[in-house]
Parts: structure tokens; sequence; C-alpha cells
């Protein structure tokens, strides 16, 4: 689909229209001017050879002028039309040239996404769907862990609330691992995470024992999550677990962020068109997809997803275009923070929805819930 910001041609034509009816409308008028020099209707055929050149030489003096004015009213014309045209064609290169970038990063997505591969079992999507389950039995983990030891009211990160904290460790560690990477953390959780880090990593590590006495084949560990009641779960990874996927997942959003922010920092497109863009992308993320890019966003904590200022033209990514906007609630209800509440959060933070600044007055309940009904697309 090429969705080409057109110059409005139709407003021009109506110009050169009523510029073309002018000049007949002047035409007439000399004609019947002419007809009137005459007294009777048989007009030239009374003045004499001698009338009739002073008649040429008062036909010549007042025609002269206005026909120099309607060869320029005609030269103004073709420039205008030559103008414009020549102003189409700059416009079509220029959108071509940002159609074949973006399409470009688009297939490099979808080979990207295509490429991903666990242990030579799982591939593409299916991958996504094996990182959704194992991100779940490490939340799982956690939320054992703190109802033991009591670690997460400890940590002092920007107020977060308790789930929020717990799929930022438990992404951490399936993003990196429990090798030396995952086990010191990052240097933006300033430590605060690491004794809770280190009590996890020693339970993950016993599970990858545990699946290697079982010669590789299958683990299978049984646990629950609470949603819409309790859930009873079996974990059976047949593939090596708590690996980390910073190389399979590392460029893919990187690629992802970077080709969001190239749409939306296009100029001379308008909104619509750029979210019309973005929504050729979102059609190419699955649920699993989505849900893990969601937790992605939560374990980076920047800013620029919410709020990219440059140049002093602030564009919020997620609240401006609804990057997420299929994001499955039923597997986000099962771990991690409610994302409407989280969406909240954020939008009464940055004061943006779809390409524009919010007001206080916008946070009214009735205003939010047609807010969240576009963002979400909800029925």
């Amino acid at each position: 689909m090429r969705f080409m910001e057109k110059v409005n041609m139709k407003k021009y034509s109506i110009r050169a229209f009523w510029a073309f009816i002018t000049l007949a409308i002047l035409l007439l008028i000399l004609y019947y001017s002419a007809l009137q020099i005459f007294n009777d209707p048989d007009g030239v055929e009374k003045f004499q050879l001698g009338e009739k050149g002073a008649l040429g030489a008062y036909l010549n003096g007042f025609l002269a002028p206005l026909i120099g004015l309607a060869a320029v009213m005609t030269t103004f014309l073709a420039f205008l039309v030559q103008y414009q045209s020549n102003k189409q064609i700059r416009n079509d290169t220029e959108i071509e040239r940002f159609e074949n970038k973006y399409y470009q990063m688009l297939n490099l997505h979808k080979e990207n996404v295509n490429e991903i591969e666990i242990a030579g079992k799982h591939k593409g999507r299916k991958a996504f769907v094996k990182m959704f389950e194992e991100i779940r039995f490490i939340y799982s983990e956690l939320k054992k862990i703190d109802k033991k030891y009591k670690l997460l009211d400890r940590i002092r990160d920007k107020q977060k609330r308790k789930h929020e904290k717990l799929i930022k460790i438990a992404y951490h560690h399936m993003f990196f691992g429990i090798d030396f990477e995952g086990k010191k953390c990052n240097n933006e959780m300033e430590g605060q995470y690491l004794e809770i880090s280190k009590i996890l990593c020693k339970r993950l590590t016993k599970y990858q024992k545990k699946f290697l006495r079982c010669n590789r084949r299958r683990l299978t560990e049984n646990y629950s999550y609470k949603h819409k009641g309790l859930n009873k779960k079996t974990f059976e990874p047949d593939f090596y677990p708590f690996d980390g996927y910073v190389s399979k997942l590392g460029h893919l959003y990187r690629n992802l962020f970077h080709m969001i922010k190239y749409v939306a920092r296009t100029d001379f497109l308008s909104w619509q068109q750029k979210y019309d863009y973005l929504k050729m992308l979102r059609g190419q993320l699955s649920n699993h997809e989505q849900v893990i890019m969601y937790f992605n966003i939560i374990w980076i904590d920047k800013e620029t997803w919410w709020l990219d200022n440059i140049d002093d033209k602030p564009q919020s990514y997620l609240l401006d275009y609804a990057i997420l906007k299929n994001l499955p609630f039923n597997l986000t209800n099962q771990l991690g923070p409610d994302p409407i509440k989280f969406y909240e959060d954020k939008m009464k933070t940055y004061y943006r929805f779809k390409g524009k600044d919010l007001k206080t007055e916008d946070f009214k309940k009735s205003n939010l819930n047609d807010m969240f009904a576009w963002l979400f697309e909800w029925n």
C-alpha cells in the first residue's frame, strides 16, 4: 500500500478554469464593444475605407493591452501548472525514498523474526510462545521468593508497583539468562535488585541441572499463577532453559524502535499517514510478540518510548500511534502490571495522546475510557 501526500490539484484546476472563463469574458466584451462602434446592425459596411483605417487604429490601441494581458495570464497559468507539476514530482520522489527505506526495514524485521530459533526446535513466532512460557515460570518463582524473603518492599525504584518490579526482574533473566550478565543485573537497576536476583539464579540453576539429568529431553515442573482464579501450569521446556535470548532479541528490538522512530519523525507525513504506516508494522506482530515487547519496554524503563522530544517536537510512540494496540490482555493479566493502570500512569506523566498534548480536564473517567478504547482497540 502507498500513502502518497498528493498536492490538491483540484484547487489549482478550479483556479485555471476561472482564469480561462475570465479571459473568455474579456474577449466577448471586446467583440461586443467593437459591434457597438457601428450604429447599424450591418456595422462594418457603413464605414468608408478611411474610416475603417481609423477603426483599425482604434481597435489596435484598444485590443493590444488586453491581448498582452491575456498572454501574460496564459504564461502565468502555464508556469503555475509547471510549478505544481515539479512540486508533485519532488513530493513523489520524497515519498518513494521514504517507502523504499520503510519497506526494507519492515522486511528486515520479518527476517529477524523468522531467523529466531530455540535449540533448532522452535522457530519464528513459535519461539516467542516459548519465551512467554519461560518468563511466566520465572515470574512465579520470583513471587515465591518474595513471599518468603519480602525483598521487593526494600526496592525503591521510581515508586514502581510490585508487579512492575517483578516483571522487570523476570524479563531481565529471561533476556540475559542466569550467567554472569544475568546475575550482575544492569546498572539502571542500581544494584537494588541484586539480592533477589541472586536467590532467583540459584533456584533456576537447579532446574538447569535437573534438565541435564533428564538427558536434555524435557523438564517437567508444575507451578501456578493467579488469573481469574488459581491456574495450574506445567513448565516443560525441551531445550536448555534460562540460557538467555539477548543475541536473538537485541537487534530485533533495536531495528523495531528505529523503524517506529523513522516513521514518526518523517516531517512531510501527516499524523494519519504515520499511523497508517505503523499500522502495517503492528499487523506483523503476533500476540506473544506484542507481550514480549510490552515486557521489554517495562524492563528498559526509558522515557524515549513514551516521550521523544527531538527539536522541541514531542512525540510518544506508544501513546500517539498505539503501537501495542492489539495487546492481548488474556496474556498480560497472567503476569506483570495491569496495562490499563500502567498506561494511565504514563499518560498522566507525559500528557500525550493520539498526536496531541493532553490537558488535566482530559482525564475524566469517560474520556479515559474512550482513550483506552482507541489505544487497545476495544470492541
